[in-house]
């Protein structure tokens, strides 16, 4: 990650990214699982950008655990 963008901006970002992606994709008409392993493909790429491993984590994992958070959508196999 350049040094000029701080900490925890790129987390952000990139987890703004993971939902971007995860609500065009719900839009268009991908089922639940599809989506969600499609953003978290992108979160967790985005997260090997970090140099430092601990935050490299907090980014991968932002977008699953935020998931988590709001309640699982309905059509998301157990």
């Amino acid at each position: 990650m350049p040094s000029f963008i701080r900490w925890p901006l790129p987390a952000l970002l990139t987890w703004a990214a993971a939902w971007a992606l995860f609500t065009a994709a719900r839009g268009v008409g991908l089922e639940a699982p599809t989506s969600l392993a499609a953003a978290a493909v992108l979160g967790a790429g985005l997260a090997l950008l970090h140099a430092v491993r601990w935050r490299r984590l907090i980014v991968a994992l932002g977008f699953p655990l935020s998931l988590l958070m709001t309640g699982l959508p309905a059509d998301l196999p157990a």
